[in-house]
Parts: C-alpha cells; sequence; structure tokens
C-alpha cells in the first residue's frame, strides 16, 4: 500500500511538472486553459439540457472503454493503471489552471475533478469488485454482480447529473466571481 501512494504521489507530481512546462511554452499563445475563453463560458449562459448529453455521450464512451478493461484478464494491474492516469490527469489540470488563472483555477481545477472522482472512481470500483467475486455461492455471486452493475450505472448517471451541475452553475459563477 505504501508502495502505490509513493507512486501515486509520483505520478501527481510528474502531472505537475508537465503542466507547468506545457502551459509555460503555450502561455504566449493563450492558447491552454486561457482566461479568454473562461469569460465566453461564464457570459454565454450554458443550458443544463445541452451540458448534459454533451457530457453523458462523452462520459459513455469512457464507460465502454472501461468496461472493456475491466472485463479482461489483466484484473490486477487495470485499477493500478486507471488510477495512476487519474491522478496524473489531476495533477496537469490543476498546474495548468494554476498558472493560468491563479487560485481560482486551482478552486476551479479542485471543482471540476470532484464529482469526477467521487462517482466515477466509485463506479469503476463497483464494476471492478463486482468481477472479482470468489467468497458467494453461485446464486449469491449472480445476485452481487448484478448488485454492483446496478450501482455502477446509478453512479455514472449521478455523476454525469452533477458534473454538468457544476459546470453550468457552479464554474461560471466562480469565474465570474474571479473576474470582478
Amino acid at each position: 500500500m505504501r508502495k502505490i501512494l509513493i507512486m501515486l504521489l509520483l505520478l501527481f507530481l510528474c502531472g505537475m511538472i508537465s503542466g507547468d512546462l506545457i502551459a509555460e511554452s503555450l502561455k504566449e499563445d493563450g492558447v491552454l486553459l486561457g482566461i479568454e475563453v473562461y469569460k465566453d463560458y461564464a457570459y454565454s449562459k450554458p443550458v443544463f439540457e445541452e451540458s448534459f448529453w454533451q457530457i453523458f455521450f462523452e462520459r459513455c464512451k469512457c464507460l465502454i472503454c472501461v468496461v472493456i478493461l475491466v472485463l479482461t484478464p489483466l484484473k490486477k494491474i487495470i485499477p493500478l493503471i486507471l488510477t495512476g492516469t487519474a491522478v496524473f490527469m489531476l495533477g496537469f489540470f490543476t498546474m495548468s489552471n494554476l498558472i493560468s488563472l491563479g487560485v481560482v483555477g486551482l478552486l476551479i481545477a479542485i471543482t471540476t475533478f470532484l464529482p469526477q472522482l467521487l462517482f466515477y472512481g466509485g463506479m469503476v470500483l463497483c464494476l471492478y469488485r463486482g468481477q472479482g467475486v470468489r467468497n458467494f455461492r453461485q446464486g449469491e455471486r449472480k445476485a452481487f454482480r448484478t448488485l454492483s452493475v446496478v450501482l455502477a450505472m446509478m453512479l455514472f448517471a449521478a455523476g454525469c447529473v452533477v458534473e454538468c451541475l457544476v459546470g453550468v452553475h457552479l464554474i461560471p459563477w466562480m469565474i465570474r466571481l474571479s473576474l470582478i
């Protein structure tokens, strides 16, 4: 467990360094997470329904990839790969936002990643745990797997709704507040 935590910390730091290097190199162009893009988004009045369906279809593509990975014989390393990728991207996105927007960028990064870490991480955990059941009898095993899939789908739907609510209401409010 300690080795895994050290590895995740190193991946987070690598993500932060990568975000720093890329953000600094693109800062002159204003391409990466530019404040103008955030201003346009904050004042465009995003609609919940449009945002929900866009997020839903994007996450469905990710869900299909995760289900395929969970069903492969590599059950021991898949959670580590998914967790490592998520931690690296968290470090990258946090550092790029911090460089582009300062402290408000840090708050935006945390607010953006919170629904994903809670709901989608729980979904992957449910799918993974549902596949590795060995201590139950045959009937109980099937019921547990069905329950884990249903719970994963509920977490997926809740994650889409919460991510959409955060993206439509909270993020534009934070951006407008930072521009005052």
